[in-house]
Order: structure tokens, then sequence, then C-alpha cells
């Protein structure tokens, strides 16, 4: 197929511009749905993206049991990310500060084992074929009710849905049966961030985020502060046929490359929040009008 799968954030504002909880050392995005929630949480999520930094401090505990899965289809090293986006991605569902000095991060679901899949080079961009090889590497070694979190997509795609029967039938395989696995993808984002994106065409055509299937979500993205979760972000997709559930992804602040963090935005963030979200829960999130979702 034509296209190719990239990145879906924004631009990286500077440290101190972002919405950070130093006493709980998280975003005030994750404080606001419920959490940091600790404790034993079993559902590995599988991060199809530009790799994990395996030397993070605060994702030593995600990683300390499934580096032996990570796998790069890049030519690189899938705990090696030269980018930032997988990094910041895998930080908001299960970054662990595990001590209470200085600055660090706690993700929704602390601890919770993540496996990284790299599919998107340093520059954020990938190909479809990739990806295929990760979701077929994924439905080999997954367990039941792990998760497959991909915050990547392609815009202005015909026929959405039907563009790539390959990547739509290995998506709702990896959802099905006795071993099924929770789908989280992100919406997508506006080109033009002063589009409304409620009305605008293009929400419907965002590969993979429109194709649908039982425990497949899509996710678009909230603005928040320090002490509500606010309006619909301007850049993000919202097709009422397309988006399962909305999160906070505007300045979210994670782990990042060479051991940092940063803030970022973009749907990538929100759906990253939706992973950790099943993770803490051991299950979907309720579909209600509750701002806590944990």
């Amino acid at each position: 197929m034509q296209g190719r799968p990239i990145m879906q954030d924004g631009p990286l504002p500077p440290l101190d511009s972002v919405f950070y909880n130093s006493d709980q050392k998280t975003s005030y995005g994750i404080t606001l749905i419920g959490g940091p929630k600790h404790g034993g949480q079993k559902n590995r999520i599988w991060i199809l993206d530009t790799g994990i930094d395996g030397n993070h401090p605060d994702l030593a505990l995600s990683l300390r049991d499934t580096r032996s899965l990570a796998r790069s289809y890049t030519g690189n090293n899938p705990l090696v990310d030269q980018s930032g986006h997988g990094t910041h991605c895998a930080g908001i569902a299960a970054a662990f500060k595990q001590d209470t000095m200085g600055i660090g991060m706690n993700g929704v679901a602390p601890g919770a084992p993540i496996i990284s899949m790299q599919v998107m080079n340093g520059e954020g961009i990938g190909s479809w074929i990739n990806v295929l090889f990760a979701l077929n590497h994924i439905a080999i070694n997954k367990n039941n009710q792990d998760i497959e979190l991909m915050s990547l997509g392609e815009y202005k795609v015909e026929r959405c849905s039907n563009s790539n029967p390959a990547l739509r039938d290995a998506i709702n395989n990896l959802s099905r049966g006795s071993r099924g696995a929770f789908v989280v993808m992100s919406a997508g984002n506006c080109e033009d961030s002063t589009n409304n994106c409620t009305i605008d065409k293009q929400a419907n055509y965002n590969l993979p985020g429109c194709i649908k299937g039982p425990n497949i979500f899509t996710v678009t993205s909230l603005d928040f502060n320090q002490n509500a979760l606010t309006a619909c972000a301007p850049y993000s997709f919202l097709a009422h046929n397309t988006v399962d559930f909305i999160a906070p992804g505007t300045l979210v602040f994670s782990t990042f490359k060479d051991s940092n963090y940063i803030a970022m935005s973009g749907t990538s963030m929100a759906a990253a929040m939706v992973a950790g979200i099943i993770s803490g829960k051991n299950g979907a999130p309720e579909r209600d009008n509750s701002s806590r979702m944990l």
C-alpha cells in the first residue's frame, strides 16, 4: 500500500511549561483520571513505536522481565530510542519512580511490564510491513489480555478500514480468541490545529485508528490543567463513528530518551494513558461520563 505510519504527537515544549505534580511525581493528567494506580499489574503492554530507552531509571522495573521479547524492525536496537516518542509513551503508561528524591515519573500503572517493538526510526517514520512483522511477533508471544499500543498512523487514507486488509486482519486477530489482547490506537491529529476536529473529514481516514472490532480502542485527546479536565484538544480527531475514548493528551509530562524527561502533546499521549488504564484495571475502561477512569 502507499503511505507509511508516523508518530502522532506535537512539538516538544520546555519542561517548565508543563503541569507536573511534584508530590506524586507524575503528570496532572494522570492524577485527574485516578492514577497513578500502584499494585500487581500483570497485563504486558507491547509498544509499537520508536523504541524505548532501556537505560531510563524510571522504566527499569517495567523492562526487567521483558527485554528478551523486544524486537527492532528498523535495523537498530529496540532498547535505544533515537526519537524519544516511544520512551515518552512507555512512561505515561507504566513508568515507576523507585525513590522519592528529585524529579521522576510515575505512569498510570507504575511498573506494568512493557515490551519494545521498534517499528519507526529516529525520525518517527516507519513502514506498514514492519508493523505487520511486529504484530505477528506479538500474536505468537502474547498472553491473554495483554495490551498492544500503537501511537502511530497514516492520514488521509481512502476506504480506510479496508485499505490494508492484512493490517486490519492482524489487528482483529490479536483481540480475539482465548488469548485475546486489547488493542489501543491513537485517533490522529489534525494537520492544521486551527481546524475543528469534530467536523474534520480527515477524522475518518486515519489508519489504523479507523479499524474497529471487539477490544479495539481508538483514543483522542483532552486538554487539562492542574484542577480539571477541560475540553477536547483542538488538534484531536473526534469522529463519533471512530473514537472510543478520550483521555488527557496535551502537555503530558513523561520519560524521554537519554534518561531525560519532557512534555509532549498528541493523541499518542492520550492512547498511552488508556493503555495504562487497562493495565491498572486489568480490563477495559468503563464507557461513562466520569472523569476518573481507574
